[in-house]
């Protein structure tokens, strides 16, 4: 016996596909106190989309946003874009080829990769950062001259050479300095003069590679180089018949040092001037060793630094590298006029458009800029007289240390002292730093502790966080920097001084196994997690959004190779998931509910909503096969590139019409209204069966009729099917529960399931 049925009337559909559950009877939802079957839930459907006036509508397609085709074997890894300063926006994309921003009508490369690896960007101020992960793949964009650098300039390995006066007469200690024969003294560190040992019947003397320790004992001798220096204590004054047992220096009256040894005359003689000659003093034969008045009282130091220009020059880019090793201090300088000719490598790094040269004050320890010498990028040797007197060095142009290395290249880059197995990778801007990882660590640079140079190209190797395993992405937020992992979310926090960060744990046994896999949308961050669902993060709580099609992420969305990304376009909002070849899944934000799966025509790898124009937001995709067009989202037009979709249905159900052991319902008639467009739909029944697959399956209805007793609208295709007109003639029309099945041709209309009816037939 049939139980009497009144129509159930779905007359807006509110909860989407909902494919995670039985299939025999429909979804609860609670409200309130009341408990409801929802009724209009999907099971099944491709390519329609749930609208936020609540009806199903075949989606938006996807047409060619540039009209320029990509090149042969070309396959996008991601998009991306930037606001230049001054409001202009930079869209950008990342393929196995190359990164390149483009328009509606062009593509312009900016840097043709060696490698497939995906890199990732950030823009601050001008300067477009790139980093992919290989060896020398950290990369900077000048957006001003359009032109590719390194991102960071390796410092001279080797400090400069201080060339020491080596004629005969005084000078100051340098390595590597040739004398020969030339007999030479200088004041050591201890205050006695050293005297070429050349002078006692040494050796001849080229200095070693370091101060040597020098003996202190007057007469004693230092072993340095391939000679030797002897000691004649501190230099003194002329005494009238005095004995000196060791040999001595002395100043002459006329400020020029005499060595010798014997017993003076009662008075002075007449001094000789000339270096090397002699004069007898009784039994002392003096010898001119040349003028003992400091042009240098203490010393000098000297580094210098390689930079894309002299740090006097007040337009441009700048940026500065770590300084080379400091000399060793000049100490006393005997001249009359301070003059060292310095000199060291030219860079071979293109980038380079200076050499600057620091050097401290007499008696001082900071280093100040000197002078600077055009670079020479074929190499070679620069060198430059110093004549630069204190009150000229600039002093608030302060020398980045090589005990620092706040100015090193980042991880990755040839040269960096960072591990080998460490190549920047993934990049972000967060608290006044740029972050990077590299290898399983996350690096930061050295922001505002650089004070002469690029902050955000400028990577002390001792800023850094590792981990157990290589963080696969980097979430800036308001609460702190995320370090996703595959296993384990981590977040950095504090700050701004580099010693007042520190990491914490986050959450354990949870992770993202791909960078695309994440997506920030304000403080609002959602996840493919490495398990294959879908959550949403906020400051105040973890939410499964994917749980009414878990089973369609999980089965179909595979943690290492999809996308995520929020679409936020005027009305057009939501959450876009893509497998990285044939399937996309939205979530209506304003409507919190899932639309069917998306078969874009083709397939689609890349997935990102960037803003393209100002205040214009795109979805932009990628084709998984090469040698495609970059698409957009585009709600004028339901074709993806000018190609009909495959199919675009819904099913809905399981409908509970009586519950089990209770009389049957009887169904007659099945009626849906639909927008005046297109053909009209075909709609079929699965009658008592939970799998269309197998047994009957579903069940065409056909000789749809107009909607009973109604003038036939021309804004609206109100139709009803009899259930008793199917392909197989069904025995029965009395059900415990179907499903329905709504499909439309493959056409371009915006075909619209507005209302859907079912019941027993009408009253006449």
């Amino acid at each position: 016996m049939a139980r009497p049925i009144s129509p159930i009337i779905i007359p807006y559909f509110r909860t989407g596909l909902y494919t995670h559950r039985s299939q025999l009877f429909a979804p609860i939802r609670s409200m309130g106190i009341n408990v409801i079957q929802m009724k209009d839930a999907l099971i099944d459907g491709q390519d329609l989309e749930l609208t936020d006036l609540m009806e199903w509508q075949r989606r938006p397609g996807f047409s060619r946003f540039c009209s320029v085709q990509l090149a042969a074997g070309e396959i996008i890894n991601q998009f991306s874009s930037e606001r230049l300063p001054g409001g202009v926006v930079m869209p950008l994309f990342d393929s196995n080829q190359r990164v390149a921003k483009f328009t509606a009508s062009s593509i312009t490369t900016i840097w043709a990769k060696p490698t497939a690896d995906q890199a990732f960007t950030k823009l601050i101020g001008s300067q477009l950062y790139i980093a992919d992960g290989t060896t020398d793949g950290q990369k900077r964009y000048d957006t001003g001259t359009n032109v590719l650098h390194g991102m960071g300039i390796l410092g001279p390995a080797a400090m400069p050479t201080v060339a020491a006066p080596t004629a005969a007469g005084p000078t100051f200690w340098q390595p590597g300095t040739v004398y020969g024969a030339n007999i030479v003294l200088l004041l050591d560190p201890n205050g006695n003069i050293q005297i070429n040992g050349k002078l006692f019947g040494g050796a001849n003397l080229t200095t070693g590679t370091q101060p040597p320790l020098w003996n202190a004992s007057q007469g004693g001798f230092t072993a340095d180089g391939t000679g030797s220096w002897g000691n004649l204590g501190f230099p003194i004054q002329w005494q009238a018949s005095h004995t000196y047992t060791f040999a001595v220096c002395v100043i002459d009256s006329n400020g020029n040092f005499q060595t010798g040894i014997g017993t003076t005359g009662a008075t002075q003689p007449v001094w000789t001037t000339v270096i090397g000659t002699t004069v007898v003093d009784n039994t002392v034969t003096w010898t001119c060793r040349g003028p003992a008045t400091p042009a240098v009282y203490s010393g000098y130091t000297y580094v210098y630094t390689y930079s894309t220009q002299a740090p006097t020059v007040t337009t441009g880019y700048y940026h500065c590298s770590t300084a080379s090793p400091n000399t060793y201090t000049t100490g006393v300088v005997y001249m009359s006029t301070y003059s060292a000719t310095i000199s060291g490598a030219f860079s071979t790094n293109p980038d380079v458009g200076s050499v600057n040269v620091y050097r401290t004050k007499d008696g001082g320890s900071v280093l100040a800029y000197a002078f600077s010498i055009v670079n020479n990028t074929a190499g070679g040797t620069w060198s430059q007289a110093d004549t630069t007197l204190d009150t000229a060095l600039l002093t608030q142009t302060l020398v980045p240390l090589q005990g620092f290395h706040r100015n090193d290249v980042p991880p990755g880059t040839t040269g960096s002292i960072a591990p080998s197995t460490d190549k920047g990778s993934f990049l972000t801007y967060w608290n006044g730093r740029t972050w990077m990882i590299a290898g399983n660590k996350v690096y930061f640079t050295a922001g505002p502790d650089c004070q002469n140079g690029d902050p955000n190209a400028s990577w002390p190797p001792a800023n850094l966080f590792a981990y157990t395993s290589a963080p696969i992405a980097l979430t800036p937020t308001s609460a702190g920097l995320l370090v996703w992992l595959p296993n384990a979310l981590k977040i950095i926090a504090g700050g701004p001084g580099t010693l007042q960060f520190f990491s914490v744990d986050l959450l354990e046994n949870f992770g993202i196994s791909s960078p695309n896999c994440v997506d920030k949308d304000g403080d609002t961050i959602r996840v493919i997690s490495t398990q294959g669902q879908q959550f949403t993060l906020t400051v105040q709580s973890k939410d499964e959004d994917g749980m009414f099609v878990a089973d369609l992420i999980a089965g179909s969305f595979a943690p290492a190779s999809s996308y995520i990304t929020t679409h936020r376009n005027g009305l057009d909002s939501g959450v876009f998931l893509g497998d990285g070849a044939t399937n996309l899944l939205r979530f209506g934000l304003n409507i919190g509910a899932w639309s069917t799966v998306y078969k874009p025509v083709g397939g689609i790898k890349a997935l990102k909503s960037i803003e393209t124009s100002v205040g214009k937001y795109t979805l932009c995709a990628g084709r998984a096969s090469s040698a495609g067009f970059i698409l957009g989202r585009d709600l004028s037009t339901y074709q993806d590139d000018t190609a009909n979709y495959s199919g675009c249905f819904a099913v809905v159900g399981s409908i509970v019409l009586s519950e089990p052991l209770q009389p049957l319902a009887a169904i007659d008639w099945i009626a849906g209204y639909f927008a005046a467009v297109g053909t009209v739909p075909t709609v079929s029944i699965l009658p008592n069966e939970i799998v269309g697959t197998s047994g009957v399956g579903f069940l065409t209805l056909s000789d749809p009729v107009d909607e009973l007793g109604m003038t036939p609208p021309s804004t609206l295709l109100a139709k009803r099917w009899s259930v008793t007109n199917t392909s197989t003639k069904v025995a029965s029309t009395l059900y415990h529960h179907m499903q329905i099945k709504i499909a439309f041709a493959q056409e371009n209309f915006p075909n619209t399931i507005k209302l859907l009816a079912l019941g027993p037939e009408p009253p006449k």
